[in-house]
């Protein structure tokens, strides 16, 4: 299945990236593996919704660095969801924002160094790899393999509709529910329809 091909890329993208320790290099291979990731239509959907479900502001991210801030983080790492669309969010800012110090990324993620202790330049490089980037990936990846993600089935449709014209001939919005529920329902997935609100609801 075309899910199982990403989540195989995915992993040997990851397994790529966290090869290397280069401080140096780490701010531009990040940004690459981001981009990576939103290459997939599909994983692209995924990272979206999460943005739209745990949004956070800038306001937010320009203090990360203040004490108190670290008693807001506590309460977002209680969740891992909402800790994904955080650091997913906070990578996407940094890179548009011109002022983001290239050269110290894993610093600039100071949280991931929770305790006392000092550590060394390539330790907290490793953390960022794993707290950071292998938090995102990880949610990306289970999000795929639940096979239960919507949002793939219907990018599908949509581009088959495209494609080949399925919609051309549309009677009306009841139609269009019709022929969507029918494709779910071809691809492993129950369903019901609500008739006064037209909302369906999926499981797999």
């Amino acid at each position: 299945m075309k899910q199982n091909r990403i989540v195989k890329e995915l992993e040997q993208r990851y397994a790529q990236f966290s090869k290397s320790d280069s401080d140096t290099m780490l701010y531009y291979n990040t940004r690459d593996f981001l981009n990576f990731l939103k290459s997939f239509g599909v994983v692209d959907l995924i990272l979206k919704q999460l943005k739209k479900k745990y949004s956070f502001s800038e306001q937010i991210f320009l203090k990360h660095k203040q004490t108190e801030y670290f008693t807001y983080l506590d309460t977002i790492t209680e969740d891992k969801e909402k800790y994904v669309a955080y650091v997913f969010q906070f990578l996407e800012w940094g890179f548009e924002n011109t002022k983001f110090d290239k050269l110290s990324l894993f610093d600039e993620t100071c949280w991931i160094c929770s305790s006392n202790r000092e550590y060394s330049k390539k330790e907290r490089i490793r953390l960022f790899h794993t707290e950071i980037v292998y938090a995102i990936t990880s949610y990306v990846i289970e999000t795929l393999q639940k096979g239960i993600s919507v949002c793939y089935v219907l990018q599908q449709f949509s581009e088959r509709a495209m494609r080949f014209g399925c919609l051309s001939n549309l009677v009306d919005e009841n139609d269009l529910q019709n022929r969507m529920g029918l494709y779910m329902y071809d691809n492993g997935f129950t369903f019901h329809r609500e008739e006064n609100n037209s909302i369906y609801s999926f499981r797999n």
